[in-house]
């Protein structure tokens, strides 16, 4: 499974690298809440892999590694791998240059803050998008799937500024975290959010593995 990674990686190395040097000229901004870097960083994931799906079907190089003896299942679960890499290291990579960048507000104080609100928020978000497209990438291809993806997302984005409309912090995610938290508790409700967390990727992990058994090149 390593070894396909390393494959992706290397035939995308110099798109990505591009990715790289864009994703750190954007967090060393010191108008940028350390909020919201984690989600940027995993937005350059979204974009990586994208990337290396798209070399992959330009070049046509999934037929030939599928002519080798490999697995699909371990081409699926190498491909959730990767995703789930890129996206965790593009979070992890934007928040620590900026904070590296300017370690202090305006104000003086340690601009580090990230509440577990927010890290289990990027967490559930970016499960649920990366199992959404990864489903619909294996179910319907390349251009399809992405398209689908693309459709699903902004209407799911739409609906859920729409249902925070008022723009008050409690009805933020984070704030809707917070009050969970203080409601079951911090034990149960760890257990919820990894729960929310693990079973929609183990679902789209299933089904991806059973479409793309099925698929034909």
């Amino acid at each position: 499974m390593l070894k396909l990674i390393m494959k992706d990686l290397l035939a995308a190395r110099w798109f990505l690298l591009l990715v790289l040097f864009i994703g750190i000229l954007y967090p060393i901004q010191p108008f940028w809440p350390t909020e919201i870097l984690p989600f940027m960083g995993g937005v350059y994931g979204f974009i990586a892999l994208f990337i290396i799906f798209f070399l992959e079907d330009r070049n046509k190089t999934e037929i030939q590694f599928l002519s080798m003896p490999v697995q699909r299942r371990t081409i699926v679960r190498a491909r959730y791998l990767l995703g789930s890499l890129l996206i965790v290291l593009g979070g992890v990579a934007t928040t620590a240059l900026s904070i590296i960048a300017f370690p202090l507000t305006e104000s003086g104080e340690p601009r580090l803050f990230l509440s577990m609100e927010i890290v289990l928020a990027f967490f559930l978000m970016y499960a649920f998008g990366l199992s959404l497209y990864l489903g619909c990438y294996h179910r319907l291809g390349l251009g399809r799937g992405t398209i689908l993806f693309v459709i699903a997302a902004i209407v799911l984005i739409t609906l859920a500024m729409l249902g925070l409309k008022g723009g008050a912090k409690s009805l933020s995610i984070p704030g809707i975290l917070r009050a969970l938290r203080a409601f079951l508790g911090t034990p149960v409700f760890l257990v919820a959010a990894a729960a929310a967390v693990i079973v929609p990727f183990a679902v789209s992990l299933r089904l991806s593995t059973r479409y793309y058994a099925r698929r034909e090149f």
